[in-house]
């Protein structure tokens, strides 16, 4: 599955706000100055892919990637590399992401959905 939203979409602005403040002074200092959070990220898109793979009855695996585009820069040539989310961001999206789902399993299914971290080899889909 893909999707694409408006940054900072799935945070709220008040969440991006709180990401910004925690994140900006690494993101300066790792640049040498050159690059900063941006207080309104709705110039650039959130592009995610979700592979969903059985692994056995009972069992399935989903691989969440993600990635950052500004389509301005791309129409001048500019690429930014890399693209992710800074850690807070993720962590803050991700934990969405898997409350939502657990939410829908259970209202529409009845699932009592279990998270547990994969072993590696389950990984490599």
């Amino acid at each position: 599955m893909y999707a694409s939203a408006i940054a900072p979409k799935p945070l709220t602005k008040a969440e991006w706000a709180q990401v910004v403040e925690k994140e900006n002074s690494r993101v300066k200092s790792l640049s040498n100055g050159t690059m900063y959070l941006a207080k309104d990220p709705s110039e650039y898109f959130i592009d995610i892919e979700i592979k969903v793979r059985k692994l056995s009855e009972g069992e399935t695996i989903i691989n969440i990637n993600y990635g950052l585009r500004n389509p301005s820069y791309q129409a001048m040539g500019f690429y930014r590399l890399p693209r992710l989310a800074p850690p807070s961001a993720a962590i803050k999206g991700s934990e969405k992401f898997w409350k939502e789902l657990r939410n829908i399993l259970k209202q529409n299914y009845g699932y009592k959905s279990e998270i547990r971290k994969p072993k590696v080899e389950e990984l490599l889909i």
